[in-house]
């Protein structure tokens, strides 16, 4: 239940945090078919009860694009998943996905009314 809720979270803030609805990633916009993936994590997140606590980051990890979806729920004590431009899960932060190796770290989704401070 606790991933299914993260999985929820996370999908959420990848919605929500576009602000003209299609940016582009990995060489398509949100709106692709490609990207169905990530729109449905967002929307997972944005019909979350915590939806203001996460957010997801876009960086460069060995060479490609991925995105961390992580929060600053202090009380969740959750996990924190990586996924690369296609869905495929690499692993969690701090375990199977180094973070000192991620680069070109951004913001690429939160909620307007995201309560976690200094993400830019």
């Amino acid at each position: 239940m606790k991933k299914a809720f993260y999985i929820s979270v996370m999908s959420l803030f990848v919605l929500l945090g576009c602000e003209d609805g299609s940016p582009e990633i990995c060489g398509t916009n949100l709106e692709s078919e490609e990207n169905s993936w990530l729109r449905t994590e967002i929307q997972n997140i944005e019909n979350s009860g915590l939806k203001d606590a996460f957010y997801i980051v876009r960086a460069t990890y060995q060479n490609q694009t991925v995105f961390v979806f992580d929060n600053c729920c202090h009380q969740c004590g959750t996990v924190i998943p990586v996924y690369t431009c296609d869905g495929t899960s690499l692993g969690h932060l701090g375990a199977e996905v180094d973070p000192d190796k991620l680069k070109n770290k951004e913001v690429f989704w939160k909620t307007e009314n995201n309560q976690c401070t200094d993400l830019d």
